[in-house]
């Protein structure tokens, strides 16, 4: 059985919740575990912190509800048969969403280049 692109949609926080929360989880304990190597003062475990709180609170805070509109949007307009609205373009083509999802992915190699060169370590 081949499944929507709006079932896959939904299905998308199953795997990013979890995903955001172990990742924080795992950071925390492996500076615990390094016996003194890093500490959760060095400036780029304070800032891949802060970025991650961040990237979390502009996730629930604006990408969240504009997915949950955007699918139910498409949700009503598949089942009452119709093809894309003028409506669900213009959502889906929002600037603050797409805003939002250029910053998450500027956040993500930030983070990258924190956890890889560690500066000021």
């Amino acid at each position: 059985m081949e499944d929507s692109a709006a079932t896959i949609a939904s299905r998308i926080p199953m795997l990013t919740i979890p995903g955001s929360l172990l990742t924080i989880i795992f950071g925390a304990l492996l500076i615990v575990a390094s016996n003194g190597g890093y500490s959760f003062g060095a400036g780029w475990v304070s800032a891949a912190f802060l970025l991650w709180f961040v990237a979390v609170g502009l996730s629930v805070a604006v990408l969240g509800p504009a997915e949950r509109k955007l699918h139910d949007l498409a949700q009503r307009e598949a089942s009452a048969g119709r093809a894309e609205s003028a409506e669900l373009i213009a959502l889906a083509h929002d600037s603050k969403f797409g805003m939002v999802v250029h910053a998450l992915s500027f956040l993500l190699v930030v983070f990258l280049y924190l956890m890889v060169f560690k500066p000021g370590n």
